[in-house]
């Protein structure tokens, strides 16, 4: 595995591995952003959106029978699972301490190997996702003011949210400072900016995309 043999040369050739870590870690964080914002226009009727985004949530579900919905619902949650299961496990201090003492990445690298998982699993749900048919809670597609209004808070959700993460530190938390040799120590609870609003701005954020939809179905 390329972190276990950047890992190996670090003390052969302190420099280079450096070097290596810091590209693999910004390869990974422009890599994330792919599966990160197409998950955004993922999220959105494609109607209401001034482009054909790459994957939708929102499929042609007119032909599809309850045996098939059954079957895409089993497979949309399995999927939904390996996010939702490495992204709760690799965050935890023993399991990182575990996988550092094995050689399995460094220090320098653990922040870039979650965010590429991260990256990965959430790429997958968008591409590998099945429409499934469901009823609609609540369109509003049909009056622009509103729909247009809706998005506006789907877009300041969006923005609030990545903002939220230069509010503690944007490049430690998508692995560029450790990996370019800014290890950090433990910190704090940070309460400026957007912390000094809400306890949470980034999941705050999440939310307020989640549901600031002019259309939604039981499915999405």
């Amino acid at each position: 595995m390329i972190l276990t043999t950047m890992d190996k040369c670090s003390e052969e050739n302190p420099k280079e591995t450096t070097k290596f870590s810091a590209l693999i870690s910004i390869f990974v964080y422009l890599y994330f952003y792919i599966p990160f914002l197409s998950f955004f226009c993922f999220l959105l009727p494609p109607k209401v959106l001034p482009f054909e985004p790459p994957y939708s949530c929102f499929l042609d579900t007119t032909e599809i029978d309850e045996l098939e919905t059954a079957d895409a619902v089993i497979w949309d949650v399995a999927l939904m699972l390996p996010f939702m299961i490495t992204h709760n496990i690799l965050a935890r201090k023993k399991v990182k301490t575990k996988l550092a003492s094995i050689g399995f990445y460094s220090k320098a690298t653990e922040r870039t190997f979650f965010v590429f998982v991260a990256g990965c699993t959430l790429h997958l749900q968008q591409i590998l996702w099945k429409p499934w048919n469901g009823d609609v809670i609540w369109d509003f597609t049909g009056l622009p003011r509103l729909s247009n209004k809706i998005v506006g808070v789907y877009v300041f959700g969006f923005l609030f949210l990545v903002s939220a993460t230069f509010a503690i530190d944007h490049f430690a938390l998508f692995g560029i400072s450790p990996a370019f040799g800014a290890l950090k120590g433990e910190h704090g609870m940070t309460t400026r900016w957007h912390y000094n609003i809400v306890a949470h701005p980034i999941m705050t954020g999440m939310l307020l995309t989640l549901w600031s939809t002019p259309l939604i179905t039981v499915s999405r």
